[in-house]
């Protein structure tokens, strides 16, 4: 898709205008970007060229997340695969170039929001960037924000009745294999997907990191015994979501599970719910083309590419 300049506008300016009145917040902008500034994160949004599966070259937004205050977490790439990124809510944590030493990184979270192709940028991607600048990081800290029970209770509302408005069969992109009110498991489509590949999603009142909330995991086939040479794929897959457009906006993380495998995984509070209706459906319909990227690149990993 060509980049549509009528769409996307002064992105500069559709997130001050969004996040300007947020409690807590500060903002400092410049013609580089934007930095948004709470009590417990610093995040940096700009603007890049990332290329895309089709070839193209496509705008995105790269948001990079640094934890502010008195943090001593270890930063191996196992540790962030098997232990901080599992936990994590919004965002890839990564190793900061910062770093003063290889086992005391620095910690960084990094996501990435095309803004000519992907979602439409009115509403979803401005969306979906003030979300990442607002909560990336911020299910690590141990204090979850002081309920708004209405609204937790209307955004659940909002994504139970997406999920089961969700068609059981797209040819191009899924197939629904179970379904609950609160629930839904698929497998995603396509000629290059061999058998394994899962997507689910849930809606509740009790998800780990969050609270209410959906969560959305994407899980590859296949599973490897060496956990180093696992969580190195985790950390090649995170990198790739930020320098490739995979078809799928990446606001989660991939991470290792207990059984071998890897997991795209992104959890959203019940809060954002009225202001992205659509997530459910946008992230399982571009399940399809996340799963064929991120294998694509393991085969060539697995080829010595």
């Amino acid at each position: 898709m060509p980049p549509n300049e009528s769409t996307v506008g002064d992105w500069r300016g559709d997130l001050v205008e969004s996040l300007e009145a947020r409690p807590g917040v500060a903002l400092e902008v410049s013609d580089g970007g934007v930095t948004v500034i709470q009590e417990n994160t610093r995040t940096t949004i700009e603007e890049q060229t990332v290329a895309g599966r089709d070839g193209g070259q496509h705008r995105a937004l790269r948001l990079e997340t640094v934890l502010r205050g008195n943090l001593a977490m270890p930063g191996s790439a196992r540790t962030r695969a098997f232990q901080l990124n599992p936990r994590n809510a919004i965002g890839a944590l990564t190793g900061s170039p910062g770093g003063r030493s290889p086992a005391r990184e620095g910690l960084s979270l990094v996501s990435r929001v095309c803004i000519d192709r992907e979602v439409p940028w009115h509403p979803t991607g401005r969306q979906l960037t003030c979300l990442v600048a607002l909560e990336a990081g911020t299910a690590l800290f141990d204090r979850p924000p002081a309920a708004n029970r209405q609204l937790n209770r209307a955004g659940l509302g909002v994504w139970r009745n997406g999920i089961q408005s969700i068609a059981g069969v797209d040819p191009q992109a899924w197939r629904v294999t179970r379904r609950s009110a609160d629930s839904l498991t698929a497998l995603p489509v396509g000629e290059a997907i061999p058998p394994g590949a899962r997507a689910s999603l849930f809606v509740g009142a009790g998800i780990a990191a969050i609270g209410p909330g959906f969560e959305f995991v994407l899980q590859l086939p296949g599973a490897i015994d060496d956990a180093a040479a696992l969580a190195e794929q985790c950390e090649a897959l995170n990198a790739l979501e930020c320098q490739v457009a995979t078809g799928a906006p990446h606001i989660g993380a991939w991470s290792a599970t207990e059984q071998g495998g890897c997991r795209y995984q992104v959890r959203v509070p019940a809060r954002f719910g009225r202001r992205l209706p659509d997530l459910p459906r946008q992230l399982l319909e571009t399940a399809a083309d996340r799963t064929t990227t991120a294998l694509a690149l393991l085969a060539g990993e697995d080829r010595g590419g």
